[in-house]
């Protein structure tokens, strides 16, 4: 044995085993969505958000957290990033949203609002909004410390140009105040019901005053935001006022390293562990460059093991998902083709994708980028890697779920975890609902849209079994109305049918035809041809 060449290698082994010694026995896993919202397409530009999110986004990944992004998100896209955020906090001991962007307030509720919001009335919001309700359950499982930072008081154009639906509902300016329970702040840029700043330089004055104290060593978060307080208070001459909403225990949390002597001296980890002396920075710094440009994931896992929350775990977290993510991609890629599927089983696969919930677009056999997001979206909300193709399984169980004829069908709704009954089928269509489910399907009280290539349908009223039962109104997007009595989603019972050019048929209705089961009018459920007439 060369002699040389085995005392290397023992050095190299003393040095590893060092490192071991030195790293926590097991690194805290942060996470944290960055959401920047600035193109609005219905209201006027922003224009900080994007800067605001790229350079928090950038701190945080510093911080060590696992940073995932959203630049100018649409009521889809935001959903969907909080539906993943939610499964990745869920086994995090720290979990961060940052948000730069309108939001609202309406009857108590916040709601920060998509790019392709339009917001024409109070009553969009429900549909086109997204509740802040929705962003603190995505955190709730945190297991120490759950963050929320809003810098989205902005003076918002959709509150002022909003039509209101009756006298005692109330669109606030900003944002109403919150109580978070548990381990959570939530940290608004202004005071409940007052407004912020969006700024003259690259970032807003709220988000300028985070960055400059986010990265402090030693900072408690408490004392963290007091800091961010009066920085924005000076540079506002005392306009603007952030506040924090909930409480923490006497324990403290801090974001970066932990101050004073009881930290560890320099661990390979940074972060929370105590900081790194400048010759082991510059042995970690040795290692990046070594490993950052190479496609090999093993070697950014090395690094990650030996510093879990150094200077560019952030970075290297991103670049073996990133790495990851195309491997699957290309493999999944290889897999679909083998399936040599048809393009009637594409369309079948549409279908499938469009009676759960999901939007393909119209099916034409054709796998577009817009069929590839709702086959992610499908594979996502069941835990199955996201990559957009199809195996032999989920090709079977799409195909499976296409309706055998072109009649009515069960359809999943958008927004709740539950069903309606579709007299009228068009693939493509959405559904959404305000109410609540029971076994499975849409009941209670309520307003359901239908989303269609043709504009929306709506209705209002009661719904039993996801079907239209007791009294409601159903407009169609053409301009019709019916509104009476319903059973079994079918009009029956005295109502009136108000065609668009002001005619109307009004009196008893069974099973959907007026008068007798030989009446002369269908309306919703039933065909001419059920009525006896074509």
């Amino acid at each position: 044995m060369n002699i040389r060449k085995a005392a290397a290698g023992l050095c190299a082994i003393s040095l590893l085993v060092l490192l071991a010694l030195a790293l926590p026995a097991q690194a805290a896993k942060r996470v944290a969505l960055v959401i920047g919202n600035a193109e609005y397409r219905h209201a006027s530009r922003l224009a900080n958000p994007l800067n605001d999110a790229a350079d928090i986004g950038a701190a945080l990944g510093r911080l060590g957290f696992e940073v995932a992004r959203l630049d100018n998100a649409g009521y889809d896209a935001m959903r969907r990033g909080l539906r993943a955020f939610t499964r990745a906090a869920a086994t995090s001991e720290i979990a961060v949203v940052f948000y730069a962007g309108h939001g609202i307030e309406v009857d108590g509720r916040n709601f920060l609002i998509p790019v392709d919001a339009r917001l024409a009335s109070d009553q969009d919001v429900e549909y086109e909004a997204v509740p802040l309700d929705l962003v603190s359950r995505s955190v709730d499982r945190a297991s120490e410390f759950r963050l929320i930072v809003l810098d989205a008081c902005r003076d918002n154009p959709f509150a002022k140009a909003m039509t209101r639906s009756g006298a005692t509902r109330s669109i606030g300016r900003g944002l109403a105040r919150v109580e978070p329970a548990g381990e959570t702040l939530v940290a608004y840029a202004a005071r409940g019901g007052s407004v912020a700043a969006d700024g003259e330089g690259r970032n807003s004055p709220y988000s300028t005053a985070l960055l400059a104290h986010l990265e402090e060593p030693g900072l408690e978060v408490g004392l963290m935001f007091r800091k961010v307080r009066d920085a924005v208070l000076r540079s506002t001459g005392g306009r603007q006022e952030p506040f924090v909403y909930g409480s923490l225990s006497s324990e403290g949390v801090w974001l970066g390293p932990r101050p004073g002597p009881a930290a560890p001296a320099a661990k390979p980890g940074g972060g929370g562990s105590g900081r790194l002396s400048a010759e082991q920075l510059a042995v970690e710094r040795l290692f990046w460059e070594s490993v950052k440009d190479r496609d090999r994931p093993a070697d950014l896992k090395a690094y990650l093991d030996l510093y879990p929350q150094g200077t560019f775990a952030g970075l290297a977290r991103n670049r073996l998902k990133d790495l990851t993510d195309a491997r699957n991609a290309v493999a999944s890629e290889a897999a679909e083709a083998a399936l040599k599927l048809t393009a009637g089983d594409r369309k079948k696969v549409q279908t499938g994708l469009w009676v759960l919930g999901f939007d393909p677009g119209v099916p034409d056999g054709a796998f577009g980028e817009r069929t590839r997001e709702a086959i992610r979206e499908w594979q996502d909300s069941r835990n199955r890697p996201a990559t957009g193709f199809l195996d032999t399984a989920s090709a079977r169980t799409l195909r499976a779920a296409a309706p055998k004829h072109s009649g009515s069908i069960w359809q999943a709704l958008r927004n709740r975890p539950c069903k309606v009954w579709n007299q009228f089928p068009e693939p493509g269509s959405t559904v959404t609902w305000s109410g609540g489910c029971l076994d499975g399907k849409a009941s209670g009280q309520g307003r359901q849209v239908w989303h269609r290539s043709d504009g929306q349908d709506i209705y209002t009223g009661e719904i039993r079994g996801g079907k239209w039962h007791g009294r409601g109104a159903y407009r169609w997007a053409h301009g019709s109305r019916y509104e009476g009595m319903w059973r079994d989603g079918r009009a029956h019972g005295y109502g009136k049918y108000t065609m668009k050019d002001g005619r109307f048929v009004q009196g008893n209705w069974s099973n959907g035809c007026f008068g007798t089961r030989h009446g002369p009018w269908a309306v919703v459920g039933t065909s001419a041809r059920d009525c006896g007439f074509e």
